[in-house]
């Protein structure tokens, strides 16, 4: 019993879940939708925490106990009047909490970590650097943080250098939505010259 005490409490929350929505249907007790919507998180999140702490070596319940909490957090945040840039960065900041932990754990195992965790990470950054900074360059910001999600992915571990491509790509896509879209022409055909020159002199010095 002692060991699936989580189950037992797992099934209490879902009784208490469908009995608020019964009442809430037959409009016995009125209840605000996104309260309602906190209060999901905030019990899934209950449920799966403890699904996690009786079993700490089994750590994937800990994944969406920890990100449903953080947006139940980031909710709560947003109906206090706090700015929505410190809410989404509480949002998805703690959302890449649960993957770093899993990261650190056993970084050359669980290398596959950093990609969620630090596309998460850098998307709670750049959109709180782009609304500082205006709307305009809320798009450019997301995508140079997801390609610096994947730079640290090769930075921590150079035989993934497949990283280098889609945080070139992304690189290359947010320049081209920035202010500084007008020259992006310029810099893709730079960029075509300079790995033609690098195939070129590649070829050249296998030969010799």
């Amino acid at each position: 019993m002692e060991r699936h005490w989580w189950r037992v409490l797992a099934g209490l929350v879902l009784i208490v879940v469908g009995v608020v929505l019964t009442l809430a249907q037959y409009d016995l007790i009125v209840v605000h939708p996104d309260l309602l919507g906190m209060g999901a998180l905030f019990l899934g999140a209950l449920v799966f925490m403890a699904l996690w702490l009786s079993n700490p070596k089994d750590w994937w319940p800990m994944i969406p106990g920890l990100v449903m909490l953080s947006w139940a957090v980031s909710g709560l945040l947003g109906r206090s009047g706090l700015a929505a840039w410190l809410v989404s960065l509480v949002g998805f900041a703690g959302s890449a909490v649960p993957f770093l932990l899993v990261y650190v754990r056993n970084r050359k195992r669980n290398w596959w970590a950093l990609i969620p965790g630090g596309i998460l990470g850098m998307m709670g950054l750049a959109t709180t650097v782009g609304e500082l900074v205006g709307e305009q360059w809320l798009p450019v910001f997301v995508l140079a943080g997801i390609a610096g999600a994947f730079l640290l992915v090769f930075l921590t571990n150079r035989r993934n250098w497949w990283a280098l491509i889609p945080a070139g790509v992304l690189a290359l896509v947010a320049v081209s939505l920035s202010p500084l879209g007008a020259y992006s022409t310029l810099v893709w055909s730079g960029l075509l010259i300079v790995a033609g020159l690098a195939l070129v002199l590649y070829a050249i010095l296998r030969r010799t």
